[in-house]
């Protein structure tokens, strides 16, 4: 039988520990903006997770979400720990108001450290 709209369920949004109601999606598609930040373009991150560039245009319209296996592929490739992929794409407005002190040294900590290096990392390729 062939599927039609009406038999896809939307997206549903998930709850994890210390972040509010987000759509799973949010995160795959922000890692999308990071790394094209880092000059990578999706052409390079399709071959970085081994995936074709129409999945992760699909990605990046919402479509599809990266795979465990696709983070750990692109931790590999860049140096990017996946912590800090996940910690880079959690928007603050999505941290839940209590954990937002924790949410923020730790994106500072991590950020202005391990990002500088990956960067310097990218600058002296």
């Amino acid at each position: 039988m062939k599927r039609t709209n009406k038999d896809v369920e939307p997206k549903k949004k998930v709850h994890v520990s210390g972040i509010s109601e987000i759509r799973k999606d949010a995160y795959s598609i922000s890692i999308i903006r990071l790394l094209k930040r880092l000059s990578y373009k999706q052409t390079d991150i399709a071959r970085i997770i081994g995936k074709t560039a129409s999945y992760v245009s699909h990605v990046n319209r919402g479509r599809y979400e990266f795979t465990m296996d696709d983070l750990i592929n692109i931790n590999k490739k860049t140096g990017i720990p996946v912590f800090l992929l996940l910690l880079e794409a959690t928007d603050e407005n999505d941290v839940e108001e209590n954990f937002r002190p924790i949410y923020e040294v730790a994106k500072k900590f991590f950020t202005h450290s391990a990002m500088a290096k990956i960067l310097a990392k990218e600058v002296l390729k």
